[in-house]
């Protein structure tokens, strides 16, 4: 005995459940302040350093930075015992060079704490290079969903393309 589910009976229901995923997906992105961008979409400096000689953990670094810098992040980069950190400082624009000042100031703050520092890396993203790069990453995904459509449009059809898309 064959049992035979009207999926097409339920197609409205199915419909307004997956408008409903959608609009709570976008709005509880917007409600956590959008997307987490990482370091290439945010303008900052972000500063590998190794710390020899001392016994610290990321949160202590953080906090011993976050007295001069604020909105600083600390992370613990491969294994703990090696003392080697990821620091990161985001851009708000009111200093001219940035890049030399803050990382003078963090490997400054360190010394003082921890004596020898070694920086390993640093990186500085600006924030017109930030700005594009978000902007251009933006119009390269509308781009290929635009492509996608074509694609399925051209192969089946375009109702089918439209719901891929969406």
């Amino acid at each position: 005995m064959k049992r035979a589910i009207p999926f097409i009976k339920y197609r409205f229901f199915a419909i307004t459940i997956s408008v409903l995923v959608i609009i709570a997906g976008v709005g509880l992105t917007i409600a956590q302040d959008g997307f987490n961008l990482g370091i290439d979409f945010q303008p900052g400096l972000r500063t590998q350093v190794h710390i020899d000689g001392a016994n610290v953990d990321a949160e202590t670094v953080r906090l011993l930075i976050d007295r001069e810098i604020d909105g600083v992040q600390v992370i613990s980069v491969g294994d703990p015992a090696e003392m080697n950190f990821m620091i990161r400082v985001q851009d708000d624009g009111d200093l001219d060079d940035f890049n030399a000042v803050m990382t003078e100031r963090i490997t400054n703050l360190l010394r003082q704490s921890y004596g020898a520092v070694e920086v390993l890396e640093t990186a500085y993203v600006g924030p017109r290079f930030s700005q594009d790069l978000t902007g251009n990453a933006i119009w390269l995904v509308i781009g290929a969903l635009g492509l996608i459509l074509v694609y399925i449009w051209f192969r089946f059809r375009l109702t089918y393309a439209v719901s891929a898309i969406v």
